[in-house]
């Protein structure tokens, strides 16, 4: 397995032009001896995974690490790149100590990174051992030509955009009957227990809604249109380096070329309470006008023009063990419905006079707050009663 990363074709299509003054036709030559080695001494299974891994290491893991460490002990010069400020650091604040909650999350999204691994492999192997069909990526001698690896690569970001808005949309944000409640209930209480997006946390999710949301809308595209190992590799890099910058919090890197919108809308979607931003990229929420954006004030709106905004805080938290459930609070007090009312009011003053639909769009506010409220607290009451 370690023979087939290292031979992996766009590591040496990359790394040898930077390490040598070789030619064009030196890298070429080079590049079908490394090829056709590759094809011819490794299974398809091995090669597969092997550029998984070996993507999601040099373009996921490390950087994503490295960015974590760098919020972690240096929050001073790392608020100064963030895109929400002290907010968006793990910790919240700079002045803040190491807890052990951010190591948590660290921990478990490498965790669901190793799960999706396995559950790929699990697909190729029961796709080649037991149904007897061809491997769910094309290796041939014959290298796919540049506008070729275009196409593929739109056609399987377009299927992935699709796939993760309905999934995310209508599985992990759905209360319709009992399995998607349940699965709702993991990603609220796991995901959506993170203030803000930060560093490793693209990946961090309870193991079932992840999976669902996250890893099947990555690998299904791929393996149902066979793509060729060189645009599979390309595929995946895109993919990785995505998540890394779009996830990352900075102000900065990610707003090359489109990644800023993609950043902000990935932190839109966790501030307003997942109002909408379903999309990975918000194609399919442009599409069907539900995504949420950020006004001057503060506060989200949707495409619709209807008002979003997150619950307050709830004060006396109960615990559990003496920790606070992840993404759990109390029943509301009378300070947070005070701080709910001063909300509301604030809501009104602000608003353009001569604005038609005022009244209906803060009383959307209001019943999209009671109802956020009230479905904390059923929760709640449900984690409570389990443990």
């Amino acid at each position: 397995m370690a023979s087939s990363i290292f031979a992996i074709p766009f590591f040496a299509i990359f790394v040898l032009p930077l390490i040598g003054s070789y030619g064009a036709s030196f890298n070429l030559v080079f590049f079908y001896m490394t090829w056709t080695i590759l094809i011819y001494s490794h299974s398809a299974f091995k090669i597969e995974l092997g550029s998984t891994l070996t993507v999601r290491f040099f373009f996921y893991v490390i950087p994503s690490i490295v960015f974590f460490l760098f919020d972690i002990f240096m929050p001073s010069g790392s608020v100064m790149l963030k895109a929400q400020g002290e907010f968006g650091l793990p910790a919240k604040s700079k002045r803040s100590k190491i807890r052990r909650k951010e190591f948590k999350v660290a921990g478990w999204s490498l965790l669901n990174l190793v799960s999706g691994l396995a559950l790929q492999a699990l697909i190729e192997i029961t796709r080649t051992s037991y149904f007897r069909c061809q491997s769910t990526m094309r290796l041939e001698f014959l290298v796919p030509m540049p506008w070729e690896i275009a196409v593929d690569l739109l056609l399987v970001i377009i299927a992935r955009e699709v796939l993760a808005y309905v999934i995310h949309r209508y599985v992990l944000h759905s209360k319709h009957n009992r399995v998607t409640r349940r699965i709702s209930h993991y990603h609220e209480t796991w995901y959506h227990s993170l203030h803000a997006p930060y560093p490793l946390t693209a990946h961090y999710d309870h193991p079932l809604p992840y999976l669902i949301g996250t890893v099947i809308p990555v690998i299904l595209p791929a393996a149902v249109s066979r793509l060729h190992l060189i645009t599979y590799a390309v595929y995946m890099t895109v993919i990785s380096l995505e998540e890394t910058l779009t996830f990352s919090g900075y102000l900065g890197m990610p707003s090359l070329l489109f990644l800023g919108g993609v950043a902000r809308r990935r932190e839109m979607h966790l501030l307003s309470g997942a109002a909408g931003n379903f999309g990975p990229w918000g194609m399919m929420d442009w599409l069907f006008r539900s995504g949420v954006t950020e006004l001057a004030n503060g506060h989200a709106m949707g495409e619709t023009g209807a008002v979003a905004q997150p619950a307050a805080p709830a004060a006396d938290v109960p615990t559990v063990n003496g920790e606070v459930p992840n993404g759990i609070t109390s029943r509301p007090s009378r300070r947070s419905q005070r701080l709910t009312t001063e909300a509301s009011m604030r809501t009104r003053s602000m608003v353009v006079p001569g604005t038609e639909h005022i009244e209906e769009r803060v009383d959307q506010v209001i019943a999209q707050h009671a109802r956020r409220r009230q479905r904390q607290h059923r929760l709640r009451r449900e984690v409570l009663s389990d443990d």
